[in-house]
This record gives structure tokens, sequence and C-alpha cells, in this order.
């Protein structure tokens, strides 16, 4: 459980980044990185896999963790946007998931 009077505010804060990150899809703005991100497969492809290495860095390196899954989850709302993944697709897949553990 997340400590704090709102357990659910991390969740909110993941779809309030997946809307922003919508609304640049929907209107792109010149020099925006997300929108950047977005004009491309490979870029997005890129990304992940960058994000993914900074996590994995964090953890043998004693790096800030928190913001490195920051920068993760912000690329894979960039990744579900540019793919069309609607978010409560995934909330279902994650509550499938949970009832094997």
């Amino acid at each position: 459980m997340l400590i704090g009077p709102n357990e659910n505010r991390l969740g909110e804060i993941i779809i309030q980044d997946y809307n922003k990150i919508l609304e640049r899809r929907n209107n792109p703005k010149q020099g925006s990185y997300t929108t950047d991100l977005l004009s491309s497969k490979k870029k997005r492809r890129d990304k992940i896999i960058s994000e993914a290495a900074e996590v994995f860095s964090a953890i043998e390196n004693g790096f800030t963790l928190p913001g490195e899954c920051a920068d993760l989850i912000y690329a894979l709302n960039v990744v579900m946007v540019g793919q069309n993944v609607d978010p409560r697709d995934v909330f279902y897949a994650i509550q499938e998931r949970i009832k094997t553990f």
C-alpha cells in the first residue's frame, strides 16, 4: 500500500502524464521532445530501451532510482500513446496478472 492519505495518487499521476502525452499527440508542438518521440516508432523504441538501461544502471550503481523509474514510466506512456494502447487495457492486464501471484 502506498504511504499517504490517498493510496490512488500514483495511478492518478500516471494517468495525468498519459493524458498530457495524448494531448501533445493530438496537438503537436514544434520543438517539443514528446512530439518528437511520438513522430517515430524507432524513436519510441530507442527511448524505452534507453530508460530501461538507466533503471538497470541505477540499480547497479546506486543512482537515484525514483527519478529513473519516473523517466521509464513517461517512456512507457509515450509508447502507449504512440501505439494507441488504452491505459485501461494495461490496468486489466495487471489485474489478471495479480490473480496469479
